[in-house]
């Protein structure tokens, strides 16, 4: 009964944002937390990034040549 009282020993917490990681049972280290690993992706931000400024590109040069066939 005290056994099932007891936290699982195989999960730890992230010291940075709090999410349960898995606990390596040969070293007793915690295992790299993929909520903090995902956040500090920088591809996907910089792609995201990228296509705004594209976009934000070619609206003001649509909105130039239709000005400019207007007059």
């Amino acid at each position: 009964m005290a056994e099932t009282d007891k936290e699982n020993e195989n999960w730890g917490e992230c010291p940075k944002c709090g999410s349960p990681v898995l606990i390596d049972q040969e070293t007793g280290q915690p295992q790299p937390c993929s909520n903090c690993a995902s956040l500090a992706s920088r591809s996907g931000g910089l792609l995201g990034g990228y296509f705004l400024l594209l976009l934000a590109v070619v609206v003001a040069l649509l909105v130039y040549f239709c000005i400019r066939l207007l007059l």
